[in-house]
């Protein structure tokens, strides 16, 4: 599902090659693979324009770039000379990754030059020491507190949930397939565990692998997305309790429900929740997706063995908490731009740091899990940080591969491959 109620500075991509119409800009670092730097090593980023918009001909131009990320920022300007690149260089003080970017100014105005309404601009990540960044504490009742919080989820006298029909328009939307929606209480007065179920017309029972995807972060009309799993049973998980094919402005006002009063208008950022654990909105978020897997374990084509866990941001969040809480764990982990990994420790979009959050990081959730695991990291994405992404592939055990990208949807430009035993 696409949200249509997002803030707009959650919005995760900056793209490392930014396409403009007729101008854009390309960055690069010095070095093939840019996760392999070590502390104290200095990356130069080169950046070139391939053309000039119309709106900058005659014009004096100017380049404007910054350095951000995991250690001290850096900014600058330098003349745009035609035909030559731009190259700024940085140190890493600490293990972690930087983002560089620079754009294209009117060396007068020192305002930013536009092709088709958008910034001629590019940007480029690297990392360093990875495998030293520092995890977050964890409480010493962690485990205890999500016993307890798991046994309300799963409490064995609620029903374990059921189907029913999908609109009409969405299930003529997928021809070949058997498309419901679902429901599984959490008692009453609370927001049950609801979403999507899809399989294949054609299949037998007890044939399929079962693919459990949990939305990403805001609340949108619960469309039903075009990438879903076509060869399994596919469960797509949405996080607030809310059903699909109710009318825009229900989402509206659920929307301003949860995140009246939080940091930008977000959902999950309150300050007075976040102060204990039990009060955060992220704890009936993941007993919502436990209850949500409990139900797809007893869909009748699940062939009681393959299950997969998956993904994106707050969704990538929820895969791995349920990983570390169900009963007899997943087959694997599909994780992309993983969120509230490593939280305090960073610069990316994410609550106000306070210890009860602790309860809720991913990394910490991420100690208890031994399954084969794929995670999708973008090196210039600020809401979901490589850092986060990179401190999740440390925490996690058994088979893993982390993949790093220059933008989300990019060519893999670095892969991290290893087999934690313990």
């Amino acid at each position: 599902m696409k949200p249509f109620i997002l803030p707009l500075f959650a919005c995760s991509v900056l793209f490392a090659v930014s396409v403009r119409g007729d101008a854009w800009v390309t960055g690069s670092p010095d070095r093939a693979d840019p996760v392999s730097y070590a502390v104290g090593d200095e990356v130069s980023w080169t950046f070139r324009t391939e053309k000039i918009p119309p709106s900058a001909a005659g014009r004096a131009l100017g380049w404007r770039w910054t350095v951000a990320g995991d250690g001290p920022a850096a900014t600058g300007t330098a003349p745009f000379v035609p035909g030559q690149p731009l190259v700024v260089t940085h140190s890493f003080a600490a293990p972690g990754f930087l983002r560089a970017s620079a754009s294209l100014v009117d060396a007068e105005s020192g305002k930013a030059i536009r092709s088709h309404g958008a910034v001629v601009a590019g940007a480029s990540g690297a990392g360093a020491a990875i495998a030293a960044l520092p995890p977050p504490e964890e409480p010493e009742d962690f485990d205890a507190f999500w016993r307890d919080a798991k046994a309300e989820a799963l409490d064995p006298t609620l029903p374990a949930g059921s189907l029913a029909p999908a609109p009409d328009r969405a299930a003529a939307s997928v021809p070949g397939f058997r498309l419901t929606t679902f429901v599984a209480s959490l008692g009453p007065g609370r927001a049950p565990a609801t979403g999507w179920v899809s399989w294949p017309v054609r299949a037998s029972q007890g044939s399929l692998p079962l693919v459990v995807r949990f939305d990403d972060y805001g609340m949108g009309p619960q469309t039903f997305p075009g990438d879903f799993d076509r060869d399994a049973v596919f469960v797509l998980v949405h996080p607030h309790g809310f059903l699909p094919g109710k009318d825009q402005r229900t989402y509206i006002d659920a929307f301003n429900a949860i995140s009246d009063g939080g940091h930008g208008g977000a959902y999950g950022f309150r300050d007075a929740e976040n102060a204990r654990p039990e009060t955060c909105y992220f704890r009936g978020m993941v007993q919502r997706a436990l209850a949500s897997v409990r139900f797809a374990k007893t869909l009748p084509m699940w062939d009681g063995e393959r299950i997969t866990l998956a993904g994106r941001g707050q969704g990538a969040f929820l895969a791995v908490a349920c990983a570390a809480l169900m009963d007899g764990g997943p087959a694997f982990l599909r994780l992309s731009v993983p969120w509230l990994c490593g939280l305090g420790l960073d610069t990316s979009w994410q609550p106000k740091f306070q210890p009860a959050l602790r309860y809720f990081d991913t990394v910490n959730f991420a100690r208890r899990v031994r399954v084969p695991s794929q995670i999708e990291a973008d090196l210039l994405d600020t809401a979901h940080s490589p850092a986060g992404a990179a401190r999740l592939y440390n925490a996690l055990g058994g088979p893993k591969r982390l993949v790093f990208r220059q933008g989300e949807g990019t060519e893999p430009v670095a892969t991290l491959e290893a087999n934690s035993a313990d």
